[in-house]
C-alpha cells in the first residue's frame, strides 16, 4: 500500500500549542501553514508520550521532514524503568524511519523550568541519548526555552510567545528540507549548570511527620475551704414524765429516769436486756392470741350422745 506523501508533519505534546489565562489552547497549525505556504499535518497529544506516538504513527502517511515535540510528561517524578521504556522507544524509532525521510526531535524541557526534581532531567537525558544513538537529530535549545514564559498552570507556554513558537518550528522544518546533515551533531543532553535544580537526596517515601499528642484541657482545681469538725453534743435530757411512743419499750418510770442521761446506743442495749425481765404486773402475759383461744372439748360434736350413762 502506497503511503500518502507530504512535506511537513508535526507530532507531539505541549510545544505545539500555547495557553491563555482562561485555560484555552491556541494551536500553532493555522499560523504555521501561513508561514510555510502549504498544508501541514499537526497531531497533538496533550500529556502524551511514547505510547501515543506509536499509536499515531500507524496512519497511512509519510513525510519528508517530521518534527517530534517531546517534553517528558510521563517521566516527571521518579526514575523510569529503562528496560520497559527502552523497548517502546525502540519500536517508535522503527516507525519513524518508515514514515519520514528526516526526523528532528525537540526535547527542550528541564526540571528547573517546570519545578520538577532531578529524576526528570535524568530521564530526559537518557531518552535524548537513545534518539541520537539511532541517528536522529535532537534539539534542546535550553536558552530559548528558558526565555519563553509559562502560562498560569506552569506547564504550557504562555499565549504571549505564540508567534515565537510558530517561527521556531517554521525555521526548523524549512531548514531541514533545504539541507540535511549527514550526521546530526550531539546536543547537550543535560541543561547547563545554571539551569539545573540543586541535587539533593530525596527519599521515595518521605517519613510522615508524627501528629502531636492532643492537648487535654484539665479544668483548674478550685480550693475547697476546710470544714471544721464539730464535736457531737451529748443528747439532751429526756423528761421522764412524758409518755413514751407506742414503739418504745414500756419501762418503769424509775428505770427510764436512770437511763435518761445514757446514750441511745447504750439505752437500746439496756432495753433489750430489761425486756427479758418483764414482770407480769406491768402487762398480763397471754401466750395465745384471742383468736386461738377455744374452750376445751375432749369429744368432737359428732361423737356426743345424749342420755349416755
Amino acid at each position: 500500500m502506497e503511503l500518502e506523501r507530504r512535506r511537513y508533519g508535526l507530532l507531539g505534546d505541549s510545544s505545539l500549542y500555547t495557553k491563555r489565562g482562561n485555560n484555552k489552547r491556541t494551536h500553532i497549525k493555522p499560523d504555521l501553514q501561513l508561514l510555510l505556504h502549504e498544508e501541514i499535518d499537526v497531531i497533538v497529544c496533550p500529556g502524551g508520550g511514547v505510547k501515543e506516538f506509536i499509536l499515531h504513527l500507524t496512519h497511512p502517511r509519510s513525510y519528508e521532514v517530521l518534527g517530534i515535540s517531546y517534553f517528558g510528561n510521563e517521566h516527571t517524578g521518579v526514575p523510569m524503568d529503562e528496560q520497559h521504556h527502552g523497548q517502546m522507544w525502540a519500536r517508535c524509532f522503527e516507525l519513524l524511519r518508515e514514515k519520514a525521510d528526516y526526523v528532528v526531535f525537540f526535547m527542550g524541557g528541564f526540571a528547573a523550568k517546570y519545578g520538577y526534581f532531578q529524576p526528570y532531567d535524568d530521564n530526559m537525558s537518557k531518552i535524548r541519548n537513545w534518539a541520537y544513538d539511532q541517528g536522529f537529530e535532537v534539539r534542546t535549545d535550553f536558552d530559548q526555552v528558558q526565555s519563553w514564559p509559562l502560562s498560569h498552570d506552569n506547564l504550557h507556554f504562555s499565549r504571549e510567545v505564540h508567534e515565537e513558537l510558530v517561527s521556531y518550528w517554521a525555521s526548523l522544518l524549512q531548514s531541514r528540507v533545504r539541507s540535511r546533515p549527514s550526521r546530526p551533531s550531539r546536543c547537550a543532553s543535560m541543561p547547563p549548570a545554571a539551569m539545573r535544580v540543586p541535587c539533593e537526596v530525596r527519599p521515595l517515601h518521605p517519613p510522615v511527620a508524627a501528629k502531636p499528642a492532643p492537648v487535654r484541657m484539665v479544668p483548674p482545681v478550685r480550693p475547697v475551704a476546710a470544714v471544721p469538725l464539730v464535736p457531737l453534743e451529748p443528747s439532751a435530757t429526756v423528761d421522764p414524765s412524758l409518755p413514751l411512743p407506742p414503739w418504745e419499750p414500756q419501762l418503769p418510770v424509775a428505770q427510764r429516769t436512770a437511763e435518761a442521761s445514757v446514750t441511745p446506743y447504750k439505752r437500746n442495749k439496756i432495753s433489750q436486756a430489761s425486756s427479758s425481765n418483764f414482770s407480769s404486773s406491768d402487762q398480763a402475759f397471754n401466750p395465745e392470741p384471742p383468736w386461738e383461744q377455744k374452750a376445751f372439748n375432749p369429744e368432737p360434736p359428732w361423737e356426743r350422745q345424749v342420755g349416755r350413762e
